[in-house]
């Protein structure tokens, strides 16, 4: 469930997702990496930051180092 004061709105939203093997992870943010290139490229955005059970992967964003943080309003 969103919580009220979520600005997603009418947007759809994945408040939950089970144990995933390491495996179905990197694919998966590997698959969204491959499209947020893909937008890159056509100039529909700069830059995405993919997060999934604790691992991230950035693109378009060349120079800008991703850390650790805890997700205060995610």
């Amino acid at each position: 469930m969103v919580v009220p004061d979520s600005d997603l709105g009418a947007g759809l939203a994945t408040p939950y997702c089970p144990l995933l093997a390491a495996l179905d992870i990197a694919s998966a943010l590997a698959v969204g990496g491959q499209r947020g290139q893909s937008l890159v490229r056509a100039g529909h955005i700069h830059a995405a930051a993919l997060f999934l059970k604790g691992e991230t992967h950035a693109i378009g964003c060349a120079g800008v180092t991703v850390t650790d943080r805890t997700c205060l309003h995610a």
